[in-house]
């Protein structure tokens, strides 16, 4: 099980309501539930885009490597 931690939170109060209306909307069951899976979702998408940027550096120093050691 995750062990969750209280933590404060200072929102404009656009977006309260917005979290509001998902929540009255069904989306998600409560507001620190709603933050937990938006977050959670941007994170991911984070993670992703910097291995994305890894593997993109990775292969052009590869290709770099391999020019000047074939000589071009």
């Amino acid at each position: 099980m995750v062990h969750l931690k209280i933590t404060t939170v200072n929102l404009p109060e656009q977006y309260i309501e917005c979290l509001d209306i998902l929540v009255d909307l069904g989306y998600f069951p409560s507001r620190s539930e709603a933050m937990r899976q938006l977050l959670k979702q941007f994170l991911s998408k984070e993670e992703n885009f910097k291995k994305e940027i890894v593997s993109s550096v990775f292969f052009e120093l590869k290709s770099i490597q391999m020019n000047c050691l074939i000589g071009g």
